[in-house]
């Protein structure tokens, strides 16, 4: 869709990251903060955070002033309670005259890492277990990627929030705890694929979050 019909259907607003339609959600939320529409990924910044079914999406810190960036905070986790869909707008590559848009449902937030998990999709996510120290992690999936900038396999928007939410932001070997180049690797390399699958099976669920210093 080219920008200017987005913000004629008010679907977004301009060139910040997070555009909350006040003026039509404000009375649904306790204090008028109103709900989170739609949120811009222009892939310059983050862009293995996003992937064909879902997106990391990074807190903003604008320098505008804490006041407005948490505000959107809260506006983005109010269409969550609220089981509301937003729109989700990224390029199709860095020149794009037009934008892609998907829906898109605000899954998990983590405060301390400072990310939200947001999933694509006409319909709401299933419900995900809470996890525990003992809940496993998958070792090997199916290489499932889409060409954008870079190969983002699917389904690792949320195997990293799920690293980052039970580990911390920070790295396994280093204690490096910059999170926008923290990445979420298996201790069983990927590209080793089924053909380690027997061998490390006894490894299953053990996982650890690294900087691409790293790996």
């Amino acid at each position: 869709m080219p920008p200017k019909l987005l913000r004629e259907l008010s679907i977004y607003g301009g060139a910040q990251g997070i555009w909350v339609e006040k003026t039509l959600t404000r009375s649904l939320t306790p204090g008028g903060t109103g709900i989170t529409v739609g949120i811009l990924h222009t892939g310059s910044s983050y862009a293995d955070d996003l992937s064909a079914d879902g997106v990391l999406y990074h807190y903003p810190q604008t320098g505008r002033g804490d006041a407005r960036d948490l505000a959107e905070i809260d506006a983005t986790k109010e269409a969550k309670r609220q089981q509301l869909p937003i729109f989700v707008i990224t390029y199709p590559n860095p020149h794009a005259a037009v934008r892609d848009v998907r829906l898109g449902w605000v899954e998990d937030w983590d405060d301390v890492a400072r990310i939200f998990l947001i999933s694509f999709g006409d319909q709401p996510p299933s419900q995900q277990p809470e996890l525990g120290e003992s809940s496993a992690f998958q070792l090997v999936t199916g290489r499932r990627t889409r060409r954008r900038e870079i190969e983002a396999r699917e389904g690792q928007p949320r195997f990293k929030f799920r690293v980052l939410a039970r580990y911390g932001p920070r790295c396994a070997v280093c204690d490096f705890d910059i999170t926008t180049v923290l990445d979420a690797a298996h201790l069983c390399p990927d590209s080793e694929g089924l053909r380690t699958q027997r061998g490390f099976r006894a490894l299953e669920g053990v996982t650890q979050a690294s900087s691409r210093q790293v790996f």
